[in-house]
């Protein structure tokens, strides 16, 4: 990747909505962002919505580097890039959608 001013992935999601990276051995995690599931609601069929919409969120933000990764991939290859540019398939396409998703 160039230039980015993000931390790097793999970014992962905790069962709360919190998206994390796991950096080196014994550093402990890093939370990147929260897309919290505990405190909504009083436990009702809105509060369910809420923390389903915000569970999907939260996969959906923890997708992003690995989207940028992608998209630059497919920048490089229409463009010319790299000479090594590698052409994107459909099945990595499909496995980073369905990781934006959350399911997988």
């Amino acid at each position: 990747m160039s230039d980015e001013k993000f931390t790097p992935g793999p970014w992962n999601v905790f069962d709360n909505g919190l998206i994390f990276v796991q950096p080196p051995p014994d550093s402990g995690t890093l939370v990147i962002a929260g897309c919290g599931t505990s405190f909504i609601g009083d436990g009702g069929e809105q509060a369910q919505w809420q923390i389903d919409r915000n569970r999907a969120n939260a996969h959906l933000i923890a997708a992003a580097p690995e989207m940028y990764s992608m998209l630059e991939r497919i920048m490089d290859y229409m463009t010319g890039g790299p000479i090594l540019a590698k052409k994107p398939n459909v099945e990595e396409i499909a496995h980073l959608l369905e990781e934006a998703r959350g399911e997988r």
